[in-house]
């Protein structure tokens, strides 16, 4: 439903031009993103066609970025199964990845849709770290919790058991460029290094010095060590929402959350309901299960830059 005064003719017609150019790839980069942008106040029947073939085929992330924002925002329930649909997730690059987490995160009314798609097996459990997982310990439906926490108990790993696994790594024959492949998939959301990723985690370079028996350890325990610098927050605002991530900035008037992926999120204090350090990491638990013992061979060969 739209609202307001974008009820009135000249908006109708504004909207009507946003549908018919938003998704068009012969419309100028800066007109796109403003007619995106613009869809995120119009309906679900008129505007989410235009904004799914957005994501789909741009290849601007800021243009899909702004898409996913207004998908999103244009309907409570709908989008998270128009933006995890079968395959999706595979298909989308680090940052589009965050996008979509963080913009269906901080809705609570498409949780429903987001667990839907964990329990399908189109978005891995493993991909929302602790922090993000409050939120689902937060729903007033006792059974949304109950499968929430049963989706992400797959994750929980015994640590001796899950080291004497990761270890076998160490032995096998790595193939760096696998492991750059391995890296861009499963860290570089939060890590940069040889010029791949984002930087919200520690500087990935001094890792180089360290024992490979070390690094391992971190992937199995990320929450055994966090330095002060990398204290995750949690920010809830009067409205709803929700961001977990680094908190790179406070004033009086503001706060910014990084999140991972890289993407900011400023909220104004008036705006705030809460903001509090938690525990634990922002790297997720579970990460060495996402792994064969190949593929932690060869991740750790280009941590160390053994090419």
């Amino acid at each position: 439903e739209v609202r307001g005064a974008e009820k009135t003719p000249a908006f109708q017609d504004l909207l009507e031009v946003a549908v018919k150019s938003a998704g068009e790839s012969s419309t100028p980069s800066a007109a796109r993103l403003l007619y995106v942008r613009l869809l995120a106040r119009s309906s679900w029947d008129q505007a989410a066609g235009p904004l799914q073939q957005t994501i789909a085929s741009a290849a601007d992330d800021a243009l899909r970025t702004a898409a996913i924002r207004s998908l999103a925002a244009l309907d409570g329930t709908r989008a998270a199964a128009g933006l995890l649909a079968q395959g999706a997730w595979q298909r989308y690059n680090p940052v589009i990845r965050e996008t979509v987490l963080a913009a269906l995160l901080a809705r609570p009314t498409q949780l429903e849709g987001l667990l839907r798609a964990i329990e399908a097996g189109e978005l891995p459990a493993a991909a929302l770290n602790p922090q993000r997982r409050t939120v689902f310990t937060k729903l007033p439906d006792l059974k949304m919790r109950e499968r929430a926490a049963k989706a992400f108990a797959a994750t929980e790993s015994n640590r001796p058991a899950a080291l004497a696994k990761a270890a076998a790594a160490l032995a096998l024959a790595p193939k760096f460029e696998h492991g750059r492949a391995v890296f861009k998939q499963l860290c570089a959301t939060c890590h940069r290094l040889d010029q791949e990723g984002v930087t919200v985690g520690p500087d990935l370079l001094d890792i180089r010095k360290q024992p490979k028996e070390n690094i391992v350890f971190h992937i199995v325990a990320p929450e055994a060590e966090v330095a002060p610098a990398f204290t995750p927050y949690a920010c809830e605002t009067k409205d709803g929402r929700a961001f977990a991530g680094l908190l790179t900035s406070e004033t009086p008037a503001s706060v910014t959350i990084r999140q991972a992926g890289g993407i900011d999120e400023t909220v104004l204090r008036a705006d705030v309901k809460s903001l509090n350090a938690l525990p634990g990491s922002l790297m997720p638990p579970g990460l060495d299960a996402a792994m064969q013992p190949q593929d932690l061979a060869d991740l750790l060969a280009f941590l160390k830059g053994e090419k």
